[in-house]
């Protein structure tokens, strides 16, 4: 019989590893996918592995602190160092492929396990002539072991789940741990859970930003530490907004020079407010997902994270990309994986603004027009629209508004009615005996 190496892609483990190492927010789309035995090169075994432990670790991903990893096992000398790291990473050309090559790597592997099982199959005839029933039965477990899925994956039964879920009730993180400061929206929603991502789009003008400052601030004074990264307006622009909401105050009398003695006391007072807050701004330079990461790494150090606040998604560098042959929609998808991956990472919700096309309609929001938004009723738990119908028209026309719900995986779609009191940049519900927690904590008269 003549020797034949056996199915192995190992130019595509090389363009998988490498794709990690530039963008390791496609390890979100990669999970599950592929384990380091389908790997055929034991370098890429060795080095897949490492990036394991990073990951569990929630250390950064990149040829620095995976050759740090790779010492710490003593696997460093065996893939190349460093040398090899750069090799993988030249080898990549676009890391949106990294999918591709991970379901190439995996069908090579279950062909190595058909041809390992088929050599078993073949003892099995020469050996079972005793018993050819039990024979049959081996052989056929052993075929149709190869085609089922060979990844560890947890099993539980409905009533073990169901335990599960009845003793995080009882703890204090619940299952629906993060809510907002309106009860209208909740009863639709539910509340969010970690591992949650929501997405709060809107067209120009209708308050999507004042909405998740709110929130933020919302969650960050009952429930716990919020992160924002405020990366369309930066960290000054939205300190004014969040002291105009407090102060009464509006950004624009802030920025012209003509603030008086009461509007002072007003806004010092209104700062007072935030030192009780467990709310951090990040600087707007924070602009990628592997950034927002490392930050984020750092932060949790220090204790757990509710929320985070992504002002906006389209500010990102993962989805602003030019020249490469990705569709924005692509982009876009793999940006929806990474922050998944981030809110299942860190066990937090991360709500996150988009930009709808409204250009020339004046037509009530739906999921079909969000800009190139790749495919996020696939990925969001929620679709939250900010919604006002005259935004030019006068005050009061401008107050009236909603937060349509486009979509929601575990509660319901609908409207909840809703003013907006725009030189506060605040949402409040349109039921006086519910006005929003953060509304009774004003300072002075909306």
């Amino acid at each position: 019989m003549i020797d034949r190496i056996p199915p192995n892609a190992s130019d595509a483990e090389m363009a998988l590893l490498g794709a990690l190492l530039v963008d390791s927010s496609m390890f979100a789309a990669i999970e599950g996918l592929v384990a380091s035995e389908d790997f055929y090169q034991p370098m890429h075994q060795m080095i897949f592995d490492s990036i394991l432990s990073l990951r569990a670790k929630r250390e950064p991903l990149d040829k620095i602190s995976l050759a740090g990893e790779l010492k710490a096992r003593g696997v460093y000398d065996n893939v190349g160092k460093v040398a090899y790291l750069s090799t993988l990473m030249d080898s990549v050309q676009t890391a949106s492929s990294a999918v591709y090559y991970a379901k190439m790597i995996r069908e090579k592997a279950q062909l190595r396990r058909l041809i390992h099982a088929g050599t078993q199959v073949t003892e099995l005839g020469y050996c079972g002539e005793d018993d050819v029933l039990n024979a049959l039965l081996r052989a056929e477990r052993l075929v149709t072991a190869v085609s089922r899925d060979t990844l560890d994956t947890p099993v539980e039964t409905a009533y073990e789940a169901a335990g599960r879920a009845l003793m995080a009730m009882g703890e204090s993180t619940g299952l629906h741990p993060v809510t907002t400061p309106w009860k209208a929206l909740d009863a639709f929603t539910g509340g969010h859970s970690a591992g949650d991502l929501v997405l709060i789009a809107a067209a120009p003008k209708m308050g999507k930003s004042a909405m998740v400052l709110s929130l933020a601030d919302y969650i960050a004074g009952t429930q716990g530490r919020v992160v924002f990264f405020p990366l369309e307006m930066g960290v000054d622009r939205t300190a004014g907004r969040m002291l105009a909401m407090y102060s009464g105050v509006s950004v624009s009398r802030q920025k012209s020079g003509f603030v008086d003695e009461f509007d002072s006391k007003h806004l010092v007072r209104a700062q007072t407010k935030f030192e009780s807050r467990q709310l951090l701004f990040v600087s707007e330079r924070e602009n990628s997902i592997a950034r927002i990461r490392r930050k984020l790494t750092s932060i949790a150090k220090a204790g757990p994270i509710k929320a985070v606040v992504i002002d906006h998604v389209g500010w990102l560098q993962d989805v602003r990309k030019t020249g490469g042959r990705e569709s924005k929609n692509s982009l876009m998808d793999a940006a929806y994986y990474a922050l998944i991956e981030i809110a299942n990472d860190f066990k937090t919700v991360v709500f996150a603004v988009q930009h709808v096309n409204r250009e020339g309609s004046k037509g009530r929001p739906t999921i079909s027009d969000l800009r190139d938004g790749g495919n996020p009723e696939g990925h969001a738990h929620a679709i939250i629209f900010p919604y006002r119908e005259n935004p030019t028209g006068t005050i009061e026309e401008q107050r009236i508004g909603e937060f349509i719900i486009g979509a929601c995986r575990d509660g319901q779609m609908g409207t909840a009615e809703m003013f907006f009191i725009g030189h506060r940049h605040l949402w409040v519900e349109r039921d006086g005996d519910h006005k929003a927690w953060f509304e009774r904590e004003m300072v002075g008269a909306a």
